[in-house]
């Protein structure tokens, strides 16, 4: 199986969500997740959880101090209770605040799709099934600076016969070097040879 941009796809590559039938035999795939990746949020949980579970024990032992000054036991058993409680919300909280992100996408003969993960839901991003396209809008925009452009955000846009938009997907391209350029650039493009020849196919059949 090789990527968008020709390149061969690596071994740890997570295709998290399988290929739908209406893109037909795939041609190919690309994502930005990695199997065995883990949330950015995991050390930042686990150094923020002890601190406030510090300051959760303090304030237990305050709130206990003030309600039950002559049990000792009180005491401690809510400082217990109070950092126990502050350190399992707030390593709960980092860990859901910041989920498990990526793309992944696929090119097929008879369509294109593209996918965002975010934590466990899986969301449809862009579907553009062939024999729906009437054509295909590219607008190249360059960046740089002297005049000297150093990369281009491209515009795919996949429209049907009556001129609707069915997707755009846009990325950056950076043309110095094979593979340079964002996933959606090179899915758009892929897709857009793909459905050239899904078009000729009909023309020549």
């Amino acid at each position: 199986m090789h990527r968008h941009d020709g390149l061969p796809l690596e071994p740890d590559a997570l295709l998290f969500a399988p290929s739908p039938p209406e893109i037909g035999t795939v041609l190919s795939a690309q994502t930005d997740a990695k199997t065995g990746q883990k949330r950015k949020s995991g050390c930042a949980g686990f150094l923020v959880a002890p601190l406030l579970g510090v300051f959760g024990f303090l304030t237990g032992m305050w709130v206990s101090e003030s309600l039950l000054p002559n049990d000792p036991s009180a005491v401690q058993l809510l400082g217990i209770a109070g950092a126990v409680t502050f350190a399992g919300v707030a390593f709960v909280l980092m860990r859901s605040i910041h989920p498990l992100e990526g793309q992944c996408s696929y090119v097929g003969t008879d369509g294109a799709v593209l996918f965002e993960r975010k934590g466990k839901r899986v969301k449809t991003i862009a579907l553009v099934p062939f024999k729906d396209v009437a054509d295909v809008r590219v607008e190249s925009t360059g960046h740089g600076s002297y005049g000297i452009h150093t990369s281009y955000l491209v515009a795919f846009t996949f429209v049907d016969r009556q001129g609707r938009t069915i997707a755009r997907i846009a990325g950056m391209h950076f043309p110095d070097g094979k593979g340079q350029g964002s996933q959606s650039y090179w899915l758009g493009k892929r897709a857009h040879e793909a459905w050239q020849a899904f078009r000729l196919a009909q023309m020549i059949g």
